[in-house]
């Protein structure tokens, strides 16, 4: 038993890494495509906006990902599976009430955050990513349930294939004289498949019969991973993306502190990323198994 679940952790570990490459090797390529293609003063603009939805995402994440990959680690047993339900189950309406709460936000006052980055076309790209952040963050949260079961196998196919799909589109769409709104509405349309294909992956742990499981000690388990991640966000390059767009507008500058910060992350990224969330859910089934 002890051997299985050594060599299930380092399949974890495996798997969520080269998801982890994937995602940020193909979405940097993918920079580099809509850099050329869109010029600077665009590109700065996309960086403005990714920046946004990608602050909102954090907000509106609650700091559930993190409560997945702890207690879904505990709750991975078969006899286990009717308070797995459980807890999937109220943690997902949870998470999309509090999507739906920024999404809605973000259409309300769209123009106010145009005319806060000093670009107004903002507002219209906007509105395409608020539904972006109803699909992305529903797949992620639902994502984070096999990662907590060590099943990042499928986790790294789903979302490398549909990320190579919105750089082929998106590329092919850049070199057809399409411009920025339509590859956005790429990102919302990707998202959306990966959230459909998740969900219909983990109807096991959504669908059937549950058993009450006491939700407190969740509950302040994300609240506190929550707060830690809005201090990260003050300090990392989402803030400084916006406090730059808000100050020099969105443009040249913003794109260019971008793809620069992109690039010296990346030897974080290659050595580090494949332990995010996996090593929470091992230590947390190892704390939690029968002695």
């Amino acid at each position: 038993m002890e051997h299985e679940f050594r060599l299930k952790a380092i399949q974890g570990f495996g798997w969520n890494h080269a998801n982890k490459l994937a995602e940020y090797g193909i979405l940097y390529v993918f920079s580099l495509v809509l850099a050329r293609f869109l010029g600077a003063e665009e590109y700065g603009v996309y960086s403005v906006v990714i920046s946004v939805i990608s602050l909102l995402l954090v907000i509106s994440s609650i700091g559930f990902d993190q409560a997945l990959n702890k207690f879904v680690a505990q709750l991975s047993e078969p006899r286990q599976i009717e308070q797995l339900r459980f807890l999937v189950r109220r943690l997902g309406l949870i998470r999309l009430g509090s999507h739906v709460l920024l999404s809605g936000g973000l259409l309300v006052f769209r123009y106010q955050i145009s005319v806060l980055f000093k670009n107004d076309g903002i507002a219209q790209y906007l509105e395409i990513m608020s539904l972006y952040i109803l699909f992305k963050g529903m797949g992620d949260f639902l994502a984070n349930v096999f990662i907590g079961k060590l099943e990042t196998k499928i986790v790294f196919i789903v979302n490398t294939v549909n990320r190579v799909l919105l750089l082929a589109v998106g590329t092919f769409l850049l070199t057809g004289g399409f411009g920025l709104f339509e590859v956005l509405v790429v990102f919302a349309g990707v998202s959306g498949l990966t959230f459909l294909i998740f969900l219909i992956k983990s109807k096991s742990q959504i669908f059937g019969r549950e058993a009450y499981l006491p939700l407190s000690s969740v509950f302040s388990f994300a609240a506190a991973n929550w707060l830690f991640l809005i201090v990260g966000i003050g300090l990392g390059r989402y803030s400084d993306m916006v406090l730059l767009g808000g100050i020099k507008g969105a443009g040249n500058e913003t794109g260019f502190y971008d793809l620069a910060y992109s690039l010296t992350m990346a030897i974080e990224f290659v050595f580090a990323m494949g332990f995010m969330g996996v090593v929470l859910s091992v230590f947390s089934k190892l704390a939690h198994s029968d002695p």
